[in-house]
């Protein structure tokens, strides 16, 4: 059995002047544990708060700094730099209050959102799902609202468990296991899903252990409990680098084949006989004289042939190619 969670409670409490520039009026807790800096950094002014707010996240920092007062505390997700550099992802709640002079102050309290995550047990799990995460060759798994991982498919957590060398997968967020650029694509998508969406997908690069380039397909769906509130989210990640690898190649092909036909003067057709029409390449185009609004039917192959040559031409077509199956070659 796995702890509740890997990260000790991790919690610093702000009390903030909104006014510009920003006053952070007082510090408390474990703040160096959370960010990195001390309690003084902040107050001195030599480390700003919103300096260190993941710029995908100004939505959060426009609505946490602005002076408008909400009626009752709220609650909200965001991605803090630390002082080693990387992402921390947080989870937050703050009030605001007036005071007689008209000043608005902002007391916000940050929790690390590894340190709040809470391991459901395997145990609690449908055996017959408790199957499919054992035997998928998909990535499946649960993260909790505050975008950490919660139950993982057994291929996955084979997989991302070494990069941590030592932690497992379970009570992380991305940040903690790719690169930031991969973990920003992840985190977009989740925070999609947590506005309201009912499903956030796309297909994008990664990178495996090794350092190879994968493409995968990523689908996040939303987890809401009885009462209709999103509590969590749920995905599946398909690696599909052969299919994109394979259409990659098609393209540079077909792309090569133009530029044969473009350099040697050669054009090329497709004719579905059951149907009567036709398509042709760019060069061909050329060499007829029309244009992608042509008529590409057999009647419109027909009037680009000369008058004296029509009739010899299509007994030729019917009889000997249609019927004989023989090569259309014929000047």
């Amino acid at each position: 059995m796995i702890s509740e969670s890997n990260v000790p409670r991790v919690e610093a409490i702000f009390d903030i002047a909104l006014k510009a520039p920003l006053a952070v009026l007082s510090v408390s807790g474990n703040v160096q544990d959370l960010l990195g800096y001390t309690p003084q950094d902040f107050l001195s002014s030599e480390i700003s708060l919103a300096d260190l707010i993941h710029p995908h996240d100004a939505d959060i920092a426009e609505r946490l700094f602005s002076i408008e007062t909400p009626h009752e505390p709220d609650t909200f997700n965001i991605r803090l730099r630390h002082a080693d550099g990387r992402i921390r992802c947080v989870r937050g709640i703050y009030r605001k209050r007036s005071t007689r002079g008209g000043k608005v102050t902002l007391r916000v309290k940050l929790q690390d959102a590894r340190s709040l995550w809470k391991n459901p047990g395997r145990q609690r799990i449908p055996a017959s799902f408790r199957a499919m995460l054992d035997n998928t060759d998909d990535f499946i798994f649960f993260k909790d609202r505050n975008h950490v991982f919660i139950v993982a498919s057994q291929n996955m957590t084979t997989a991302l468990d070494p990069i941590l060398q030592g932690p497992t997968l379970l009570g992380q967020t991305d940040y903690e296991i790719f690169p930031e650029k991969y973990a920003d694509i992840y985190y977009r998508l989740e925070k999609q899903v947590f506005a309201g969406a009912s499903v956030a997908s796309e297909v994008h690069e990664s990178q495996t252990i090794d350092g190879r380039v994968v493409w995968l397909d990523n689908h996040k769906f939303p987890i809401k409990n009885d009462n209709g509130e999103i509590v969590g989210l749920f995905g599946v990640v398909r690696d599909i680098s052969e299919r994109i690898r394979a259409q990659q190649s098609l393209r540079e092909s077909d792309e090569s084949l133009k530029e044969t036909q473009r350099i040697a003067g050669l054009g090329s057709y497709v004719l579905d006989v059951r149907t009567g029409k036709w398509t042709s390449s760019e060069v061909l185009d050329g060499l007829l004289g029309i244009d992608k609004s042509y008529e590409r039917t057999v009647l419109g192959w027909t009037k680009l042939i000369h008058p004296e040559d029509r009739a010899t031409m299509a007994a030729y077509f019917d009889e000997d190619v249609l019927l004989k199956r023989q090569l259309f070659n014929r000047e």
